[in-house]
C-alpha cells in the first residue's frame, strides 16, 4: 500500500464517495418503502390506492434499498484489490450531464476518473484496489504484460 498523500486522498475521495451514495440512497428507501406500506395497506383496505401505483414504488423501494445496502456495507468493509487484464474499456453518458468512464477487467466493471481511463489501455495488467460492494475505486496500478498467468481474481 503506498503511503503518499496522493493515496491517502483517493481512500479518503473513495470513502467520501461511498458515504455520499448512503446518505442518498437510504433516505429514498426508507421513504419509498414507508410508502409502498401504505399504499399497499390503503389499496388491501378499500381499492384507493391502485396496484399499478403499489407496485411501481415498491419496485423503487427494491431499486434504492439495493444501493443502500451495497453502500451501507462499503462503508464498515476494507479495500479489496482485483488483479487482471482490462478486457474492455468505454465511456457513456450519464444524466445527459456528465460522462462516466469505466473498465472491465476480468469480470468485474469499475467506474474511474477520465484520467485513469486516458492512462490504462486494454489489454494491459492492472492491479485495481477498490471497496468490495460498489467496487468503488480508489487506485489503479498498471504491472508489467505477462504478470498474470491464470485468471484473475479477488485476493
Amino acid at each position: 500500500m503506498n503511503d503518499s498523500p496522493g493515496a491517502s486522498r483517493s481512500a479518503r475521495q473513495a470513502r467520501r464517495s461511498v458515504t455520499r451514495t448512503a446518505l442518498f440512497y437510504t433516505p429514498l428507501f426508507l421513504i419509498a418503502l414507508g410508502a409502498f406500506f401504505y399504499l399497499f395497506q390503503r389499496q388491501v383496505e378499500d381499492g384507493s390506492a391502485g396496484w399499478v401505483a403499489v407496485v411501481i414504488v415498491g419496485l423503487a423501494a427494491v431499486l434504492f434499498g439495493v444501493q443502500a445496502m451495497l453502500a451501507l456495507r462499503d462503508l464498515g468493509s476494507g479495500l479489496t484489490e482485483t488483479r487482471g487484464r482490462v478486457i474492455r474499456k468505454w465511456t457513456r453518458s450519464e444524466m445527459l450531464v456528465s460522462r462516466g468512464h469505466f473498465l472491465r477487467v476480468e469480470g468485474d466493471i469499475f467506474r474511474v476518473s477520465p484520467l485513469i481511463y486516458r492512462e490504462i489501455l486494454e489489454n494491459d495488467d492492472v492491479i485495481v484496489l477498490h471497496l468490495p460492494h460498489t467496487n468503488t475505486v480508489e487506485s489503479v496500478r498498471r504491472t508489467s504484460p505477462g504478470t498474470f498467468s491464470s485468471p484473475a481474481g479477488r485476493t
